[in-house]
Parts: structure tokens; sequence; C-alpha cells
């Protein structure tokens, strides 16, 4: 995976994490890759035909997808013991609902 240098990662590990070397918190990540995702969506809007990045995207969209917190509101309660003691599941869902309005 290349680095992508139109994402200001120390800028977003500034703003979603507890301090500068927070950079595994569910927050930070999901902030990451919705920057990446964002950026990428621009690019594919002007090269339609780049598939490869394309398939990223959708590599992309599918691990932020996985480590949402909101995915625990959408299982049974069974499979979810420790959903309703996460300390960071409506602020991670507040920014997945404006990630997807823009």
């Amino acid at each position: 995976m290349s680095e992508d240098t139109t994402v200001n990662k120390e800028a977003i590990i500034k703003e979603f994490g507890e301090n500068e070397n927070d950079t595994g918190s569910c927050e930070v990540q999901i902030a990451l890759l919705t920057a990446r995702v964002k950026h990428l969506t621009e690019h594919l809007r002007t090269h339609r035909k780049d598939f490869h990045s394309r398939r990223g995207l959708i590599a992309m969209t599918a691990r932020r997808r996985i480590i949402s917190p909101a995915q625990f509101h959408s299982s049974p309660p069974s499979l979810r013991p420790h959903a309703n003691t996460h300390p960071h599941c409506s602020s991670m869902i507040e920014l997945l609902r404006q990630a997807v309005v823009e």
C-alpha cells in the first residue's frame, strides 16, 4: 500500500486522537480512512477507468465498516456484549454520518 501524501495525517491524528501518538484508536483509524476515501473518490471522478484504485477504495470502505462501532448496533445484543459500554460509539456514529453526507 503506497503512502497517500495528500492526506494530512498529523492534523487528523491531532484532531481525533487522545494524544499525538494515538494512532490506533478507532476514531483515528476511521478518520484517516475517511480522508483517504474522500481523496480517492475525487481521483476516481477524473480517472473513471482506474480500476486498481477503485479496488483499493472498496477495500478501504470495507475496512472502515469493519472497525466502525456502528456495526455493533446492527448486530444482535448477544453478539455485542461491550457495545453499550464503548465510550466512542456516539461520536463515531456522528463522524460516519457526516462523512456520508459530504
